[in-house]
């Protein structure tokens, strides 16, 4: 499973300094195009880092260690220990799950026809 997640990991990362390079074509191009005077207010430290994320759903094997695995992408993105984001599929059931505590509100509300009185809540808190 490592192998596979470190390829995509490479792939997305390929994607990204692609989608970097043509952003930064298109901003010089129209910068030479309307003789506009360059003004740097911010610059990129290591504009070669790019950020990359990978959501896995972890359900049925264990987890990756990030730090572990983030060291492989060490200088090649912005944030290497925070590369993956495990998660688990919630377990879906044909019935909806109702807590225990809104079946009782709702079986004292279907057994009380009547409103109860302020006295009695304060008396029952």
């Amino acid at each position: 499973i490592g192998d596979v997640l470190e390829e995509k990991v490479r792939d997305l990362i390929e994607e990204a300094r692609e989608k970097n390079r043509e952003l930064r074509e298109k901003a010089a191009s129209t910068a030479e195009d309307e003789d506009l005077i360059e003004v740097k207010r911010y610059t990129l430290q290591k504009p070669n880092e790019v950020l990359v994320r990978l959501k896995v759903d972890h359900s049925g094997f264990s987890t990756l260690n990030n730090q572990r695995f983030g060291a492989k992408f060490v200088g090649e993105v912005a944030n290497p220990s925070d590369i993956l984001l495990f998660h688990r599929r919630r377990q879906t059931s044909d019935t909806p799950s109702v807590s225990k505590s809104s079946k009782s509100r709702q079986s004292a509300i279907s057994n009380n026809s009547e409103p109860i009185p302020p006295e009695d809540l304060a008396e029952i808190n």
